[in-house]
């Protein structure tokens, strides 16, 4: 079991199995479906202890994080969502994430049974996902891909022609 979940190229495997076995007073040989309810317990609790295990906190989150930004394809469909502070998601993980109550949207159902987000009803048009959508956001690498896909586009008409005038 050490060998798979703590490799020799991660831990000092030799030292981690003395660990264990002086801990649990478990031979190596013995599978773990094997242990009674005391020799298990004391294996977690080695593992913990090995691995510096300490007890984490949950905390409620109450404000939940708004959209701010979308993304469209050529067919004005919108494919990603700017959701601070998970930066640009998919229209699947932004579907998850209101899921999760995490961001302030609503899911919604469209026609066909795809599943997208949409602002939370209020008296504001302003806010609505169609009024972001008519805003071009782009990132760095949205502007570099842009910018690679025209070279490319001039490149291949050179190409053309070129192909052209050997014909």
């Amino acid at each position: 079991m050490i060998g798979v979940f703590a490799p020799k190229y991660e831990n000092r495997t030799k030292v981690y199995l003395k660990f264990l076995r002086d801990r649990t007073g478990v031979k190596d040989s013995k599978k773990i479906k094997d242990f009674t309810k005391e020799e298990f317990e004391k294996l977690w609790k080695a593992i913990e202890i090995m691995e510096g295990f300490r007890k984490g906190e949950i905390k409620e989150c109450t404000e939940k994080s708004k959209i701010t930004g979308v993304r469209r394809d050529k067919k004005r469909t919108i494919i990603a969502y700017l959701i601070e502070p998970f930066g640009w998601v998919s229209k699947a993980r932004g579907v998850e994430l209101a899921g999760q109550g995490k961001i302030d949207a609503v899911i919604a159902h469209s026609r066909r049974g795809n599943l997208y987000l949409r602002t939370r009803p209020d008296k504001s048009a302003a806010n609505n996902l169609d009024a972001m959508a008519l805003l071009k956001v782009s990132s760095p690498s949205d502007q570099r891909r842009e910018k690679f896909e025209k070279s490319l586009a001039k490149t291949n008409k050179k190409f053309g022609k070129t192909l052209k005038g050997l014909a």
